[in-house]
């Protein structure tokens, strides 16, 4: 059976929502502006209401955040290819972004990060800090059960696009902060990190855990993390606990 690391979540929910609140009546400028990607098919609404959380919660300017969806793109490459024109008519390109991505939004993140598979074109997006959340890094549950489309494809464990993806781990030139949350069907706890690292988990009360993999970025221990690590106040310590089931 796979195992996660004992690395999770140190506050409660209830603490973590008044922390939020905290934040959010003290904002601060950010250092870098922020890419938020969504996930397969992702329309965008998704990833428009994590960075209008994100923004309260740092800034409070949203445009210190951009949301990008790509609900016809067939490949991470395209959906990698539509975010960095996205990006380019922001004027980031060729500046320093921060990245959260979500779902597969996690792997079009480290494509566009890691300029691979020709998808930079005029420009290169130099990312600092990739967060990513519940994403298929070591390939998706529903995936290996099926493929409907090219990403889908790209998604299986084990295929040429998340070995190549891999394969430039090393030479990565931003730091990559994986989130997990338990219960996922669609992708698995276990696979939102790549070999070698741990993600940080989170898990969901009550009915939200039949729909983990959608309502989880959302947790606000998790909101909660991210935002103070953009405005620079804490950042996690590398998982050393023993696994755990």
């Amino acid at each position: 059976m796979d195992t996660l690391v004992n690395q999770h979540f140190p506050v409660t929910i209830d603490q973590a929502r008044a922390a939020l609140r905290d934040l959010g009546g003290n904002p601060v400028r950010l250092a870098r502006p922020v890419l938020v990607l969504d996930g397969w098919h992702g329309p965008w609404l998704l990833s428009q209401r994590l960075a209008r959380r994100l923004s309260r919660a740092t800034s409070g300017a949203a445009s210190d955040f951009l949301a990008v969806g790509y609900p016809w793109a067939l490949s991470v490459e395209a959906a990698a290819r539509h975010a960095m024109r996205r990006v380019s008519a922001m004027g980031w390109l060729d500046r320093e972004i921060d990245i959260v991505g979500l779902s597969m939004g996690g792997l079009v993140a480290r494509t566009i990060a890691g300029g691979l598979h020709g998808v930079g074109g005029g420009g290169r997006v130099r990312a600092v800090r990739v967060f990513t959340v519940a994403s298929p890094h070591r390939g998706a549950i529903f995936a290996d059960r099926a493929t409907i489309d090219p990403a889908s494809g790209q998604m299986k464990a084990g295929s040429a696009f998340l070995t190549a993806l891999d394969a430039a781990l090393a030479e990565r030139t931003y730091e990559l902060r994986c989130y997990a949350v338990l219960r996922d069907w669609l992708v698995g706890a276990t696979r939102t990190a790549p070999e070698g690292m741990h993600p940080v988990w989170v898990d969901l009360p009550g009915w939200r855990r039949a729909i983990s993999h959608f309502v989880g970025p959302y947790d606000p221990r998790l909101l909660f993390e991210i935002a103070r690590v953009l405005r620079g106040d804490a950042s996690l310590a590398t998982p050393s606990a023993p696994p755990m089931n």
